[in-house]
């Protein structure tokens, strides 16, 4: 799955998120499947609000997270194209 620079992602209604001292689980509560991300992608998801496309989610995460790679665009890109995936963000 590709996603656009201007997508908007945001949670999906079926996903439940909850954090942990090193990063964060997402239960899909329609299939039950849990799945684990770590304290970049917890703080990814939280940004993930349907009002930031997702160069505007990797500015953000630039502002938060110290030595972040040139391409963090790309990056969040695959990150939500994997929940997208799962089925846990609608884009």
């Amino acid at each position: 799955m590709t996603i656009e620079m201007a997508s908007r992602p945001r949670p999906a209604a079926h996903a439940a998120f909850s954090t942990l001292s090193d990063g964060a689980v997402v239960l899909h509560l329609g299939s039950g499947a849990y799945h684990s991300v770590n304290a970049t992608g917890a703080l990814t998801w939280s940004l993930l609000d349907g009002r930031r496309d997702v160069r505007a989610v990797a500015a953000a995460l630039r502002e938060h997270v110290d030595a972040t790679p040139d391409d963090l665009e790309a990056d969040v890109a695959a990150f939500v194209a994997a929940l997208a995936v799962r089925g846990l963000v609608d884009v």
